[in-house]
C-alpha cells in the first residue's frame, strides 16, 4: 500500500472539501499527499473490531486547515502555500500518532507527486 492507497481510504473528502473549493479558483501546478505506507495505518485511524480507533492524520489536516489563514500569509505564491500545507500536515500528524514503535510515526510524510 503507498502513500496514495492511504490517502484514498482515509477519507480526507470531508475535511479538504472546504479547502479544494478555494483552490478551484486559482491554479497551482503543485500536488502533494500526506500519508504513510506501513500496512497498519488504517487500522490505527479507523479501528478494527478489536481495536478502538485512534485518528492522527485526519485531526492533523482539521488542525492545521484551521490555521489556514495564518499559513497563507507565510506562503510566496499558491504552490508554496500547498507546499507549506502538506508539511504542516506532515509534522501536526506525526505529534498525533498514538502509535509507539516509531515505525508508523516515522514512515508519515508528505510528498509531491506533480
Amino acid at each position: 500500500m503507498g502513500v496514495g492507497d492511504l490517502m484514498d481510504m482515509v477519507g480526507f473528502d470531508d475535511v479538504m472539501n472546504e479547502f479544494s473549493q478555494a483552490l478551484s479558483k486559482v491554479e497551482s501546478g503543485a500536488t502533494w499527499v500526506v500519508g504513510t505506507a506501513t500496512y497498519y495505518a488504517i487500522h490505527v485511524e479507523f479501528g478494527t473490531a478489536s481495536q478502538k480507533a485512534q485518528p492522527y492524520i485526519r485531526p492533523a489536516a482539521e488542525k492545521v486547515l484551521a490555521r489556514l489563514h495564518e499559513i497563507e500569509k507565510e506562503a510566496k505564491d499558491m504552490d508554496d502555500l500547498i507546499k507549506r500545507i502538506a508539511l504542516a500536515i506532515e509534522r501536526e500528524a506525526k505529534k498525533l500518532c498514538p502509535v509507539l514503535t516509531g515505525n508508523l510515526k516515522a514512515s508519515i510524510e508528505a510528498e509531491r507527486i506533480g
